[in-house]
């Protein structure tokens, strides 16, 4: 559980940080519009924007590696318990084959033996 929280917390910062990206970006976008001429303010705005891209790649990357990890060891322990519940039931199987030839031995001796089966009605 404490790894889901981490993936949620990572989530909710990735949502803030793109939030604030793109407040950043609607306030500069029309900067290029109002000063054509100036290549300093073009320059910044898209510097900006490459710095915010980065940023949520880089979020975005970190993330998935988190999820991936968490889904291989969530993989990794439902094939161990698969394999020890497959162990169990070969276990259990070969065990139930004793009482049940004991039962169907004891039932062939009685017939042998001459042994009457009453049901309950006379």
């Amino acid at each position: 559980m404490d790894e889901v929280g981490s993936l949620q917390k990572t989530l909710k910062e990735m949502k803030r940080s793109i939030d604030e990206a793109k407040l950043n970006l609607s306030i500069d976008a029309d900067l290029p519009d109002r000063v054509p001429n100036n290549k300093i303010v073009v320059k910044e705005f898209y510097e900006k924007l490459e710095v915010s891209a980065y940023g949520f790649f880089r979020q975005h990357l970190e993330l998935t590696d988190k999820i991936n990890g968490l889904s291989e060891r969530v993989f990794r322990n439902a094939k161990e318990q698969e394999e020890s519940n497959k162990l169990w039931y070969k276990r259990c199987t070969i065990a139930s084959y004793c009482p049940y030839s004991l039962g169907w031995g004891r039932g062939l001796l009685g017939k042998l033996y001459g042994a009457e089966i009453s049901m309950g009605v006379e």
